[in-house]
């Protein structure tokens, strides 16, 4: 279970939360992608 969903946070509510776009979200989410250094921290 991820971060987002044991929190039940809606994918654009996580990816505002992350200063992010929910496509950004998406992708890190099915592994297409992974977030930089900025955004981890």
């Amino acid at each position: 279970m991820s971060i987002r969903e044991k929190f039940n946070m809606s994918r654009g509510v996580f990816a505002n939360y992350l200063h992010t776009s929910v496509r950004t979200l998406e992708n890190w989410e099915q592994g297409r992608s992974a977030p930089n250094g900025q955004a981890v921290t």
